[in-house]
């Protein structure tokens, strides 16, 4: 997964959630994560990475799942029709394909403040009031759905130009619903979490965020096992297995089947020892 911000201002409230496209950005670094069909008990997202749903269906933490409402009615040719998915406390995200690899379709449901509109075309998206924004890689569309919800939608392509871009951005936007009843589950418990956070979001593989009511955060990747191999600095083992740091990254290699990722964001950022703390109280839960 590779979920990027739209505009600074699209993704406003996650500011205060794990971003999502370093933790992608150092999974994929040594191996492209697999991709697995969306179940009910099966992202977020968010993960990141993830992360909100409306006030009115808002779940507690620690709910046995999270209910993820994107739909899409139609998708650009050659782009998944499953995605992956990240549902949390700051903003609800859904990536459709590899933006590195082909076509790619990513879409966000949050409460975004009013961003500077110069360079963007109005534009009606079901009757409703929005904005595009279009480069010769990407269209990107801003409105709200009719309940309200402010939607923001980015289609693009990098490896290979696509003429209708723009056209099929337009018509994927027309075609985004918010009554979906995808429910993701977590694969781990955490036993400890830092002081001043709490388990804020959950994703596709199962990974779950840590943030608080600042912007410090930890976020959980169930990466593949061949990630995190080579990282630079040897810390202590997390419940006896080899576990490497590297920048902001904690990789646990060997936990169950994966390497544990823990993502560490914000300001203040959370400490290494907290990190290593955290992951000594992750226990697995399966599903």
């Amino acid at each position: 997964m590779n979920v990027q911000v739209l505009t600074d201002a699209l993704l406003e409230e996650e500011r205060h959630a794990p971003d999502a496209g370093p933790v992608m950005a150092h999974v994929r670094g040594r191996v492209k994560r697999r991709r697995r069909a969306v179940q009910a008990a099966g992202l977020a997202l968010l993960a990141f990475v993830a992360w909100l749903l409306s006030p009115a269906q808002q779940q507690v933490a620690d709910a046995p799942g999270w209910t993820a409402h994107i739909r899409l009615t139609w998708v650009p040719e050659g782009v998944p029709v499953e995605p992956y998915r990240a549902v949390g406390r700051g903003v609800e995200l859904a990536d459709f394909g590899e933006q590195e690899t082909g076509p790619y379709l990513q879409v966000a449901l949050d409460s975004p403040a009013n961003p500077d509109w110069d360079g963007w075309t109005a534009t009606t998206v079901n009757g409703q009031r929005g904005r595009f924004q279009s480069s010769p890689l990407w269209t990107r569309v801003l409105w709200t759905l009719p309940s309200g919800r402010s939607a923001a939608l980015e289609y693009g392509s990098i490896g290979t130009r696509v003429p209708t871009l723009e056209r099929d951005a337009l018509r994927a936007a027309a075609g985004l619903r918010d009554d979906g009843e995808v429910v993701l589950r977590p694969r781990v418990e955490a036993s400890y979490v830092p002081e001043g956070l709490s388990v804020a979001g959950v994703d596709s593989d199962g990974g779950i965020s840590l943030q608080g009511d600042g912007t410090a955060a930890i976020r959980v990747v169930l990466a593949a096992p061949s990630v995190g191999n080579g990282a630079a600095q040897r810390v202590r083992d997390v419940q006896g297995l080899a576990a490497y740091a590297e920048q902001n990254f904690l990789n646990v290699l060997g936990f169950h089947g994966h390497t544990l990722v823990l993502y560490r964001s914000g300001d203040p950022i959370p400490s290494l020892d907290e990190a290593l703390r955290t992951a000594d109280g992750l226990r697995w839960i399966g599903g």
